[in-house]
């Protein structure tokens, strides 16, 4: 898969879907004023004035487009086929280009969506009028089968990703507040590892989320990079793990495993892994035995982000991250190594060659160092 997103490259920090007469006059106006007097720039598009059968291109390039797409699933919104098709759109993006998909389950309930239930039971046999109105989509612009399926499993899809249940929150200025606030965070979030700059960051990032950790959404994945020392991996770590860690509830980032092992030992990793993961300090671990079976009982069903960095044991990574089923499904566990052997050795799902990343100030030292920056034919942006 080729990357065709950036972070300099984003029109839009945000793409609103929503059913227009539902919530355009409400909720959905709010949010846009306030994300955009926030200085989040988001797109919001007018379903009511949709002519034709076809998302226009436009419309598509917006989503293709944006960092961050809000769905809000309100009670008719599975009664529009534009509202379906934009939500298949968005959900291709965010497999393809990294999209971060963040649902609001606005007067309706998730398992209704999970299951298409209700308003969301896209049936050819019409019970209601959601059904109806369903079946006089494929009428008027010929829905086939393949259509309705891919309406299902994009429903499917966006219900099982974390977002915002209204009937959670006393009122919609409340609700409007929580989802700012989570979007403000994630866009203005910035890495002071960045700050500082490798020589391709931007582009290593992204080919890092949408090559390797943008892979299989529900497994487990266990991604090395590996270089020589002093190539910049740990900087590069950082500058993922901050750019990307928003989205996990649970993580760590563990610096210097390799120090850390010599000083303290594996106890003190387990120690610092569990109390950074499940926000609570742990005091006691028998011995690395006890700890590594702490690890995988205490994170088997939750999704985490970990960063593993500097190993050179494998000793190491078997009482630290010894297997996939130690964490819950869609975890990422991020190894960096001098040692590509190690990876191999614990059985990675992918291996990042991290060569060519180095520190901006090495070629202030070294200006006629060849860096091996990728480029892009002219038609690539």
């Amino acid at each position: 898969m080729t990357s065709t997103s950036s972070r300099r490259r984003w029109k839009y920090d945000v793409f609103l879907s929503f059913r227009g007469p539902d919530t355009r006059k409400g909720i959905t106006s709010e949010l846009y004023d306030r994300l955009e007097r926030r200085g989040i720039k988001t797109f919001m598009d007018d379903p009511d004035l949709h002519v034709g059968d076809s998302i226009s291109p436009e419309l598509l390039a917006a989503i293709e487009e944006s960092r961050f797409a809000i769905v809000m699933l309100s009670p008719t919104y599975a009664s529009s086929s534009w509202c379906l098709d934009e939500l298949v759109k968005t959900i291709q993006c965010m497999k393809e280009t990294g999209l971060r998909v963040m649902p609001v389950f606005y007067n309706v309930e998730p398992c209704d969506v999970r299951h298409q239930r209700g308003s969301f039971a896209l049936k050819r046999k019409p019970r209601h009028q959601a059904d109806v109105e369903v079946r006089e989509h494929e009428e008027a612009y010929g829905k086939t089968e393949d259509k309705l399926k891919a309406w299902r499993a994009a429903l499917k899809e966006v219900a099982d990703l974390s977002g915002w249940d209204s009937n959670k929150f006393r009122t919609d200025r409340e609700l409007v507040e929580a989802i700012v606030g989570t979007i403000e965070n994630k866009v203005v979030y910035k890495s002071s590892s960045v700050d500082k700059g490798l020589v391709g960051m931007d582009f290593r990032v992204d080919d890092l989320l949408h090559n390797y950790i943008y892979q299989e959404l529900d497994e487990v994945r266990i991604i090395g990079i590996h270089g020589m020392r002093g190539v910049g991996k740990t900087t590069f770590a950082r500058a993922f793990y901050d750019d990307f860690c928003q989205d996990f509830e649970h993580r760590c980032f563990l610096p210097n495993v390799r120090e850390r092992f010599k000083g303290g030992g594996v106890v003190s990793l387990q120690k610092k892994l569990l109390s950074s993961i499940l926000m609570d300090k742990i005091e006691y671990i028998e011995d690395e035995y006890a700890g590594a079976a702490m690890i995988q009982r205490s994170l088997c069903k939750t999704k985490v982000l970990a960063v593993i960095d500097d190993v050179d044991q494998l000793a190491q990574l078997e009482k630290l991250a010894g297997s996939r089923d130690w964490f819950g499904p869609g975890s990422r566990i991020i190894i960096t190594t001098a040692d590509n052997h190690l990876l191999e050795a614990h059985g990675v799902d992918a291996t990042y060659n991290a060569t060519g990343l180095f520190l901006k100030g090495f070629l202030s030292i070294y200006p006629n160092f060849i860096v091996n920056v990728p480029t892009y034919p002219s038609n690539f942006f």
